[in-house]
């Protein structure tokens, strides 16, 4: 049987069992925004705007493989949307970058 500390997984009162099942998940889902925003950045400062809808579709086909094969951690519609608008903004973000560092060289 596992523990925890002293308490037996099975015996955790349940805002702890819950507590316990949503720390992983949210540290995933930062983990992907974090994985998507320097994509992103590093798209902006090499590729111009084909890179960015190739990488959104290929985002989109990750997560749609991702669910259909029913690994851990489904990513909803929300989700997607939301690492789609990460993606776009860091890719933004990495565009201006480029541009500034492209200004001061000359």
């Amino acid at each position: 049987m596992r523990t925890l500390g002293s308490w037996p997984l099975t015996e955790l009162p349940a805002a702890a069992r819950q507590l316990f099942l949503l720390v992983p998940l949210e540290i995933s889902v930062l983990t992907s925004i974090l994985a998507v925003s320097v994509a992103g950045i590093l798209l902006g400062l090499r590729f111009k705007a084909a890179a960015l809808l190739a990488a959104t579709a290929l985002l989109v086909i990750g997560t749609v493989t991702w669910n259909g094969l029913g690994l851990p951690g489904y990513v909803t519609v929300g989700k997607s949307l939301m690492l789609v608008f990460v993606l776009a903004c860091a890719y933004l973000a990495g565009l201006s970058l480029a541009h500034r560092w492209d200004r001061t060289e000359k």
